[in-house]
């Protein structure tokens, strides 16, 4: 691989996340550090102070550098991260969100020493046809990662000043061993759930993005109260008690299990028979990739990065986001059918081992990372000016859009 072929390669790496929660993109982060570190890196994770993706890189002995990153692109915030970045000789910046690439990534891109920024889309939304985002990923990041063919394009297609050549897809990756062993029959038991009983699952932030809602009401639906299912609910958000109220309200509040947060999935994806993921947009889908890999089939909509994570009548079903009730439909042949339930988990989890593999994932990104260091150093280019952009440009059209996605 590249990664071999090159005879130098980075040895520090800088690995930044400004986002105060912790989800998938913050799950991508701290994968990636600890397989990077193990690898013979020097890693650190630059996270705001005492959030959790700090706290746990400090459990699995990543250094932590901690900045709380206010103003995107004020001098007060770039200038001592470019004095970080060369006194610890920094040779790669991977920024997870945009706040990351408007202060580090600048600075990175500011310095007089080589550093090379690589830019990781971690939401499937629209880039804004705006100066200050043409400048940023087009000057300041170096190449740009995104975590589903569905982001890449979404990307592009807003973004009509983007080379398609800057901008490469990285699927995310997963323990897959940790599923295969996992044992759900003791969490199963705990919920109660009858042995001729089908427990569907969820996971994921409770917020209306993940339309939790809407799969209540449903699962509510006529055709549904003779089927002998149970909806387990492993999360936590700002929904959580409007949810437990729906569920009472629209009378399947003893069939609906509020598991709360937990910290290990995957006993949950073995307890659970079928996953079932009622939103509309997500960049990569993790929770689909542990799913197959814990052998369970999967019930989600045609849209977004989910067609890339369910291989279509093999490891789950698809349903068509315009029609109503369509996710409910989709769901029947597994509800009705053990035997196909069987049959596509075993697909699904073969499915997993071929695409989401965390070593796999590894191999991909570290490729991506030299090979970016090593053009970089090749084209010798001069450090970008430090005023190229006011403070005004620089943080104009900031939105939390991005921490609402992840």
């Amino acid at each position: 691989m590249l990664r071999s072929d090159i005879s130098f390669r980075p040895r520090h790496l800088l690995l930044a996340d400004a986002v105060r929660i912790f989800a998938g993109a913050e799950r991508f982060l701290l994968d990636a550090g600890k397989g990077l570190a193990d690898r013979g890196y020097r890693v650190t994770i630059q996270a705001y102070p005492d959030c959790p993706l700090a706290e746990r890189a400090e459990e699995a002995g990543l250094d932590v550098h901690h900045v709380s990153t206010r103003a995107d692109g004020a001098p007060w915030t770039v200038a001592p991260l470019l004095s970080w970045l060369v006194e610890q000789e920094v040779d790669v910046v991977l920024s997870n969100y945009d706040k990351d690439l408007r202060t580090v990534g600048w600075a990175a891109r500011m310095a007089r020493r080589p550093i090379a920024v690589i830019h990781s889309r971690e939401c499937d939304v629209p880039l804004k046809n705006l100066p200050h985002y043409r400048f940023f990923y087009n000057r300041v990041a170096h190449h740009i990662l995104t975590n589903s063919e569905a982001t890449r394009r979404s990307t592009l297609a807003s973004a009509p000043w983007l080379s398609s050549d800057r901008i490469s897809v990285l699927p995310k990756g997963i323990d897959l061993g940790a599923f295969a062993v996992a044992d759900g029959r003791a969490l199963r038991e705990s919920m109660g759930v009858g042995p001729d009983e089908v427990l569907l699952g969820f996971a994921g932030q409770l917020v209306p993005r993940k339309r939790c809602a809407e799969l209540l009401e449903n699962l509510a639906h006529e055709s549904l109260r003779a089927r002998p299912w149970r909806l387990a609910i492993a999360g936590q958000g700002p929904e959580d008690a409007a949810l437990r109220e729906s569920a009472r309200v629209l009378g399947v509040g003893d069939r609906v299990i509020f598991c709360g947060y937990l910290e290990t999935i995957a006993p949950f994806m073995r307890a659970i028979d079928v996953f079932i993921l009622p939103s509309l947009v997500e960049g990569f889908g993790y929770v689909l990739a542990e799913a197959a890999a814990a052998g369970t089939p999967a019930v989600a909509y045609r849209s977004s990065s989910m067609p890339e994570l369910i291989s279509p009548g093999e490891s789950g079903l698809l349903a068509d986001p315009e029609l109503p009730m369509s996710l409910i439909q989709a769901l029947f042949p597994l509800l009705d059918d053990a035997q196909l339930r069987q049959d596509m988990g075993a697909r699904a989890m073969e499915h997993a081992r071929q695409h989401f593999d965390a070593e796999l994932m590894l191999d991909r990104l570290e490729d991506r990372i030299v090979q970016c260091y090593h053009a970089m150093r090749r084209s010798n280019e001069p450090p970008l000016p430090a005023m190229e952009l006011s403070d005004g440009d620089a943080t104009a059209g900031q939105t939390r859009s991005e921490e609402a996605d992840a």
